[in-house]
């Protein structure tokens, strides 16, 4: 009867963590797509640093499934940098990793 609950116990364990897994790979992929919106924003001719940060907090709103968000974009003359960070939602207590993307891209410039 033993050996029943402790392999009951096992497997709900493995069920929850791979739910945890699932859901910090979506927190991921929710970051990264920010921080992609963050990018197109902010690498236009008349974007700036804070249209960016902006426009990936509206998308985080929007999505949820990430907890904490934070938004850092610079943009240089030539370059723009945006960071992503937070953390997935929890349902395993001891598996809480921090999530951060960075993505850089070129500013667009417009020649000729």
């Amino acid at each position: 009867m033993a050996a029943n609950t402790v392999i009951f116990t096992m497997v709900v364990l493995l069920l929850f963590v791979t739910m945890q897994f699932g859901l910090w790979f979506h927190a991921r992929e929710v970051a990264a797509s920010a921080a992609q919106h963050a990018i197109d924003a902010s690498r236009v001719e008349s974007g700036s640093e804070g249209a960016g940060e902006a426009t990936a907090m509206a998308y985080l709103d929007q999505v949820r499934g990430l907890d904490t968000p934070a938004v850092s974009v610079e943009r240089t003359s030539e370059r723009v940098t945006a960071t992503v960070t937070g953390r997935a939602v929890s349902i395993v207590g001891f598996l809480d990793p921090p999530i951060a993307v960075t993505i850089t891209a070129p500013v667009e410039r417009v020649v000729g």
